[in-house]
């Protein structure tokens, strides 16, 4: 069973990354990062306990998923510091981006499975 300290921590870093993943959407959006020809998707958000960092999972779809972290990676600080903005905290996570390919994986295998179907 979790302590009550662990619980309250786990329900601070949840609501956190909820939080997190929401504005960052709104500002990647408004800035056009997931624009020109392709999808970009803020697929899940994590924050440590400590809430000194938040890894946030990116799906691309239509260009190159690299191409597109390295975009977001050249950035950062903009974006950080547009996120600053909007969440005001006494402690905010240093965001870090990293790419979500279980979509691709899980669209690899249905073409498999559907390759051996037929």
């Amino acid at each position: 069973m979790l302590s009550k300290t662990h619980a309250k921590m786990t329900l601070r870093t949840d609501k956190l990354a909820s939080l997190i993943k929401r504005e960052l959407g709104r500002i990647l959006l408004s800035e056009g990062y997931g624009e020109s020809d392709g999808l970009l998707t803020i697929t899940d958000v994590s924050v440590t306990a400590d809430l000194s960092e938040a890894k946030v999972g990116i799906s691309v779809i239509g260009r190159d998923a690299r191409g597109v972290l390295k975009i977001l990676n050249q950035n950062i600080y903009q974006i950080q510091g547009e996120l600053n903005r909007h969440l005001v905290l006494r402690k905010f996570p240093r965001i870090i981006f990293a790419i979500d390919d279980r979509g691709q994986v899980a669209e690899k295998i249905n073409k498999l499975i559907d390759a051996s179907g037929t």
